[in-house]
């Protein structure tokens, strides 16, 4: 999506580069979020979509990821562990010296409803690995009876300017730890970055922009056809061919599309926990502690 008329928050697509179709099957992911503030300072946030199965709230955790690469067939659910914790080592961040599920804040089950969205993160799914420890299956997950987040309030809480930690985000706070992060990510997933009150000179992370002139990487910004490639030495336009949005592009486009409305509203104080029939309160914009 270009830059528009006073738009505050500006999103685009970078398809994965390589032609091979592993992305999920290594990563346990479908794809990544960036969200920039600054050169030395964004946030991102790693999501697996999963259909929900019931008005309770719930979805299937059990899918097993095949054998590729070095990697042995497995859990999904191991697999997207052991991205989320050879990104915290490749970024040498604070949180890489205890690789812990209950760190993984950041790294979510999307739930898709008819009507909603909702992020369950891997920190408040423990449960999962206790039954995985046990000999079972994961099985189906009741993911309102554990802490987890509307997906609009994550989308709105990933835009706010301070550098504070924000639910649901991993916050990078050097151009070395997004270029790390985006390098883990780039040839394995659909990549979505987006950037708080861009100008038309903003020039997307994964443009392999080098070389370009300013006129030229505005131009391909304005026209959206800026896409990632390994090697551009003499760059020509070539428009991507006409095909249906996924789930994935339909949802965010939605969500970006609201979040964009109530952050430019400011911060309201999000409504009240919203009571469900299996245990009233659990629901809230805010993690909340068991």
């Amino acid at each position: 999506m270009p830059p528009m008329n006073k738009s505050t928050l500006t999103w685009r697509r970078h398809n994965k580069n390589s032609g091979n179709n592993i992305g999920e099957s290594a990563t346990g992911a479908d794809f990544a979020l960036i969200i920039r503030h600054k050169e030395d300072f964004a946030r991102a946030a790693i999501f697996q979509a999963k259909n929900g199965q019931s008005k309770k709230g719930s979805f299937k955790a059990g899918h097993i990821s095949p054998e590729v690469l070095e990697l042995p067939e497995e859990p999904q659910y191991v697999r997207l562990k052991r991205h989320c914790f050879s990104i915290l080592s490749a970024s040498q961040m604070p949180d890489a010296a205890a690789l812990e599920a209950t760190k993984l804040y950041w790294a979510h089950y999307l739930i898709y409803e008819p009507f909603a969205a909702y992020c369950s993160p891997v920190s408040s799914l423990t449960v999962i690995e206790e039954r995985l420890e046990a000999g079972d299956s994961p099985g189906t997950i009741s993911y309102k009876d554990y802490p987890y987040l509307n997906f609009v309030d994550v989308l709105r809480d990933g835009c706010n300017q301070t550098q504070e930690k924000e639910p649901g985000w991993l916050n990078l706070s050097s151009a070395g730890a997004i270029a790390a992060f985006v390098k883990s990510a780039e040839d394995l997933y659909d990549l979505y970055e987006a950037h708080v009150n861009p100008d038309m000179k903003w020039a997307p992370l994964i443009g392999w922009t080098e070389g370009l002139s300013e006129q030229y990487k505005t131009l391909k910004i304005k026209d959206g056809l800026l896409l990632p490639t390994k090697s551009c030495p003499t760059p020509k336009p070539v428009p991507e061919p006409a095909q249906e949005p996924s789930t994935t592009e339909a949802l965010l486009s939605s969500t970006f599309k609201m979040s964009v409305n109530e952050w430019q509203e400011g911060r309201s104080k999000p409504p009240g926990p919203t009571k469900h029939e299996d245990k009233p309160g659990t629901s809230t914009s805010k993690f909340t502690k068991k």
